[in-house]
Formats: C-alpha cells, sequence, structure tokens
C-alpha cells in the first residue's frame, strides 16, 4: 500500500529554566504551551504532538562565544504544511515571551531555524 502523506514533522526544544532568572517554568506554563500545541494541530487527524518524557540535554554558543548547556523538553508536532508558520508565529509572538527566552529552537522537516523575536535586528553568522 502506497504511504500517505500527513503532514509537516516539527521538533521544538524549550529549555527548563528562563534566560533571565535561571528559575524552572511554572506547571501552569507547560499546561499553556501545551494547550496551543494542541489547538494549533486541532482537526488534524493521526497523532499530534509527542513530548520526551526525561529532559534533553543541549549545549551551544552564546554571542560572546560561551558555551551554555542546558536541559529542554522535546516536543514534536506533525502539522499540515498551512499551519507550520501559525507554529512560527506562535513561538515568535508568545512562546519566547511566556519562558523567557532570547532564542527557541525550531526544526521544520529536517531545516533547522533559530526563532528570535519579530522585533529583533537581522541574524549575522548566527547570531543576532
Amino acid at each position: 500500500m502506497p504511504s500517505i502523506p500527513m503532514g509537516m514533522q516539527c521538533e521544538v526544544m524549550i529549555p527548563m529554566v528562563g534566560d533571565s532568572d535561571r528559575r524552572p517554568h511554572r506547571d501552569a506554563t507547560w499546561a499553556w504551551w501545551e494547550l496551543k500545541l494542541f489547538e494549533l494541530a486541532d482537526g488534524f487527524t493521526g497523532p499530534q504532538t509527542f513530548k520526551s518524557l526525561f529532559p534533553v540535554s543541549g549545549v551551544y554558543k552564546d554571542p560572546q562565544r560561551l558555551s551554555v548547556r542546558d536541559e529542554n523538553r522535546h516536543y514534536i508536532i506533525c502539522l499540515p504544511l498551512d499551519r507550520v508558520d501559525s507554529l512560527r508565529r506562535l513561538l515568535e509572538e508568545e512562546a519566547l515571551a511566556m519562558f523567557d527566552q532570547k532564542v527557541l529552537y525550531l526544526n521544520v522537516g529536517g531545516h533547522v531555524e533559530f526563532v528570535f523575536p519579530p522585533n529583533a535586528p537581522a541574524v549575522s553568522g548566527g547570531y543576532r
């Protein structure tokens, strides 16, 4: 039986703590995020979201070229192609502030993007 394209796989990494205070996010913030993902996938058949049960470790270099280690929640969501931009907007316009982040990791179909606030200066060399 031939396969049927279901949509685009998107992955989002959300650090477990805020950038400014390094404190863990409230349970209500995580509940808000998961509700937003559920609403975004509304009406789409098949498994919509997957959340890792354990934090995912990561390391990146900040604009000062210092290595920063963090723990993240890893979300995978399958969306129809016409809803991928809605996920980007959700990250830019709401999630960055709700999770107190300067940037968030988004992978859309194998293409990695770093999501910055909409009013951030243009990116140069991977940093803003």
